[in-house]
């Protein structure tokens, strides 16, 4: 649990301190912090991040590396009892993978995904790597 708290707080600061500007993308990643997506939340918020082209400083990107490397490190890795949280493969970088198309925020407290087409490069890696 104490992990778990750790693990949101970081992913709060770094939301606070980002530069976006949605209220829609901040509230989506606010709500899958909630619900104890936080994988998620850090992919969703570099995808927005990157995908905007929204400047950041050095100071801030180190931040979003240390981040990537500390939720890589505590996913569980995949074993025959627990395959469904498993940890994605990692890219060159260190920094796991996540799924093919980026999500983007919705109205509904979900996250929906662009139809941008099929196979895309990692955006957290691009960020982070």
């Amino acid at each position: 649990m104490q992990r778990y708290l750790y693990l949101r707080d970081l992913i709060s600061r770094l939301l606070e301190d980002s530069p976006l500007t949605s209220e829609e993308v901040v509230d989506d990643v606010r709500h899958l912090m909630s619900v104890g997506e936080e994988e998620l939340a850090f992919d969703t918020m570099c995808s927005w991040i990157y995908e905007d082209s929204l400047p950041i400083t050095s100071a801030y990107h180190d931040r979003l590396v240390a981040a990537a490397r500390e939720l890589a490190r505590c996913t569980p890795l995949p074993d025959s009892t627990n395959s469904s949280k498993a940890r994605p493969p990692t890219s060159a970088g260190g920094v796991s993978g996540s799924s093919a198309v980026p999500p983007v925020g919705s109205a509904h407290g979900r996250t929906a995904h662009r139809g941008r087409g099929a196979r895309r490069a990692d955006p957290v890696a691009r960020l982070v790597g």
